[in-house]
């Protein structure tokens, strides 16, 4: 886990998964009883050992990127002319 820590610069704990630098296609599995009481890094020891790596799709557990919204144009209506 200290190795681990070391070498990514983002985890986060999902549903006993540990996902790493944000490829929800790529996770460890924590083994018990950590997968059940670890709510934060923090809560995991280093000297830890990971045993389980999985390869699977959890793109759905990947938070959305909420866009910016920009306000649309006024348009100006255009004054008339009768000449």
């Amino acid at each position: 886990m200290e190795e681990l820590c070391y070498l990514t610069k983002f985890r986060a704990i999902l549903s006993g998964m540990l996902i790493v630098d944000d490829d929800y296609g790529l996770s460890f599995t924590l083994p018990s009883p950590y997968d059940e009481i670890a709510d934060n890094i923090k809560d995991i020891p280093y000297d830890l050992k990971l045993n389980e790596l999985y390869v699977t799709d959890y793109s759905q557990w990947q938070p959305k990127a909420y866009k910016k919204k920009t306000p649309k144009k006024r348009r100006i209506p255009k004054p008339y002319s009768y000449f």
